[in-house]
């Protein structure tokens, strides 16, 4: 499935697949799954079959704030609407039932790796405007120094407050 389907559409919407059992450095694993999911752009995380180590590095990559990254697919058997669903059998945990999952059919591949590409190109839009993000020297200099001229016009003015925005123009064209 992976290969038929889940590659092919990471392909199909301008990214490159890696794989920690095909892509390994020769370091732990576990620290090279890390290192991928906070590398990552884009997560596609199949929930098929319960696996845990799944599971956990989901929620890893969620404590990472990549939520809008990941994608969650799981076999069409594995939820309770399916007709194929078997109460005894595999199935989506409930601590991610809540979320978008995008489930697919061993029989129809092509319409799962279509959508997997439609979503994953819909993500980039989201993401991409949360990458790269420099904070340079510079731009903290700057924020200090307005931060200080707005505690002393405050201060003049027998006031205080505080808040503190950040925002970033994006030079990269809307998807």
């Amino acid at each position: 499935m992976c290969d038929k389907a889940i590659d092919p559409a990471i392909r199909d919407a301008g990214f490159v697949p890696r794989r920690v059992d095909r892509h390994n450095q020769g370091d732990l694993l576990k620290s090279e799954i890390v290192q991928f999911i906070e590398r990552s752009q884009i997560i596609v995380a199949d929930v098929t079959n319960e696996r845990p180590n799944c599971y956990l590095e989901i929620g890893y990559a969620m404590g990472l704030g990549k939520k809008a990254n990941l994608i969650l697919t799981a076999r069409e058997d594995h939820h309770h609407s399916s007709p194929n669903f078997r109460r005894e059998g595999p199935k989506v945990h409930f601590d991610l039932e809540g979320y978008a999952i995008l489930f697919w059919d061993p029989s129809d591949l092509p319409t799962f790796r279509k959508e997997l590409t439609r979503q994953m190109q819909r993500r980039q839009a989201i993401v991409r405007s949360t990458q790269n993000v420099v904070d340079t020297p510079e731009t903290a200099d700057w924020r200090e120094e307005l931060r200080d001229q707005g505690e002393a016009g405050l201060a003049r003015l027998n006031k205080s407050a505080y808040m503190e925005v950040a925002a970033q123009l994006s030079m990269d064209p809307p998807i």
